[in-house]
């Protein structure tokens, strides 16, 4: 592998011969368009659902849960904005004036998002811990579904999910090349085999996918369980179905959740195969 970006930023002669409409227009389509399509809908769905939901969240901790996953989801959702930003430059000024923001993005951008998106994977399986204590455990409910409780662990998740991500921020750097071309360039680190297998294969995915996505797994699966327990017994008051409502609604945010992050392993194998994947 070659451990710079060196394939579209060595000469001027160079990169005047290449076609670059294609790509300008493909990453108008897919990023501008088709990305602020899902960006713009889903920030105000977060935000509708923080001025809807915010004025009881300090009464249960689900709604507090639920608050925060909004909160998380439109940082995600926002670091994505540097795509759309891509985009629309190209359109603008040119393929090449847009690559300082492909660069930009590649090397810090994505990195956040990555912590966002962690930040999110937490807190969803925080909103499905409290609905798992609130079904399965109901004589720990007070204990445990707590407004506090549920602060305390989304601030220890988002401390340790800046942490586990922080080394991700020193695998590349960027440069300028003689051409004034704003480049991304691999650091050693990328290519160490113990780092790649432990750390960006084996720990990353345990934390990132395999275990929230098995836990989430397991308690939705006791959740309806008990759930199809209790429709078999007396008819259940209005309060009793509002929180069968939202415990429903819960298992379907984890249904959407876990689609969404089976598409992660996919991106990372590709940026393996093609380093530095920018320059692909």
């Amino acid at each position: 592998m070659d451990s710079t970006t060196n394939g579209y930023f060595t000469t001027a002669l160079a990169a005047a011969a290449l076609n670059t409409k294609p790509c300008v227009l493909r990453n108008f389509i897919l990023g501008s368009l088709v990305g602020g399509f899902i960006i713009v809908p889903g920030l105000l769905g977060n935000v509708l659902n923080l001025i809807i939901l915010g004025k009881e969240r300090k009464k249960s901790s689900t709604i507090q849960a639920l608050c925060l996953l909004a909160v998380a989801d439109s940082m995600l959702l926002l670091s994505y904005l540097s795509l759309v930003a891509f985009g629309i430059r190209g359109m603008t000024n040119g393929y090449y004036e847009a690559l300082p923001f492909a660069a930009f993005a590649s090397v810090y951008m994505y990195e956040l998002a990555r912590i966002f998106n962690q930040v999110s994977t937490f807190l969803t399986v925080i909103l499905m811990w409290q609905r798992y204590v609130a079904v399965c455990l109901p004589h720990k409910a007070k204990q445990l579904c707590t407004v506090r409780m549920v602060n305390t662990t989304s601030a220890c998740s988002s401390v340790a999910a800046c942490v586990f991500y922080l080394p991700n921020f020193f695998l590349y750097s960027t440069k300028f090349s003689s051409d004034r071309f704003f480049y991304p360039v691999s650091r050693p680190l990328v290519l160490n085999t113990y780092f790649q297998t432990i750390y960006s294969v084996i720990l990353t995915y345990l934390v990132s996918y395999i275990v929230p996505v098995a836990s989430l797994t397991c308690m939705s699966v006791a959740i309806l369980r008990s759930l199809k327990s209790h429709s078999n017994s007396a008819t259940s008051s209005n309060s009793q179905n509002a929180r069968k409502d939202l415990t429903k609604s819960s298992i379907a945010i984890v249904i959407i959740f876990v689609l969404c992050q089976s598409f992660q392993p996919i991106r990372r194998v590709l940026m393996w195969v093609y380093d530095p994947y920018l320059s692909k």
